[in-house]
């Protein structure tokens, strides 16, 4: 993981003991014949604890995340789907990852996984956007709100993520994907993508919306980098 040598000893010390834990909560599943080993696993529960290192509760934010079915490459699913809007669509879709509802499977393709845990300056990491979905599913909603029970981060969240989505829908960004345009929801899993993979381009494009998410999170993954 890029950011590993960015942590404290405490903070590693942490996410050993996260991703164990993950590792042993997690049913693991290879698709289409996938050798999947245990390092391949390993890399995956890493990036997705490390969502929860600043979290006093641990795991508890991933409890939803059973069964990760890991694909050799870009997943091919076929069927009617949402493309966001509320328009619907048949055919093949293609994509890096899924979260499914409530303990549904985390899917994920692993040439995705390697590319974007090996590419430390990109803003991609699809374990992080899928498990951003999970955490927002917590409150049976998926809304681009995670459960805050902090008023005050409450209000601030929802001023800065509806300036910032509306950005994004209206005319782009050039930090945060356009995909996050596509609703709340995914704006959540794009911008979580981001703080944790490219930090300071969040931080020196959207401050204010940063900060809502270094409040949540608990973390400082801006900070980390610019000390190194």
């Amino acid at each position: 993981m890029a950011d590993w040598p960015l942590l404290s000893a405490d903070e590693q010390e942490r996410l050993v003991d996260l991703t164990d834990g993950l590792m042993a909560q997690v049913r693991w599943e290879a698709a289409q014949g996938f050798d999947l080993t245990d390092e391949m696993c390993t890399v995956i529960a890493a990036q997705a604890a490390l969502t929860c290192l600043g979290f006093d509760e641990g795991l508890d934010a991933l409890v939803h995340v059973r069964t990760v079915i890991v694909h050799p490459r870009t997943i091919i699913l076929d069927g009617t789907h949402h493309e966001g809007g509320g328009v619907m669509s048949e055919g093949p879709r293609w994509l890096a990852g899924e979260a499914h509802d409530e303990e549904g499977p985390l899917l994920l393709a692993w040439d995705s996984v390697r590319r974007e845990t090996r590419y430390r300056r990109g803003r991609r990491n699809v374990v992080i956007h899928e498990v951003a979905h999970k955490i927002d599913m917590l409150d049976g909603v998926i809304d681009g709100t995670p459960p805050i029970d902090d008023e005050v981060l409450l209000a601030d969240w929802a001023r800065e993520s509806r300036i910032a989505y509306g950005k994004v829908r209206l005319h782009g960004d050039g930090v945060i994907d356009g995909y996050g345009g596509t609703n709340p929801a995914e704006f959540f899993a794009v911008v979580s993508e981001l703080f944790f993979s490219g930090p300071q381009l969040l931080a020196e494009a959207h401050p204010a919306l940063y900060d809502c998410y270094r409040r949540f999170y608990r973390q400082d993954p801006a900070a980390r980098r610019a000390q190194a």
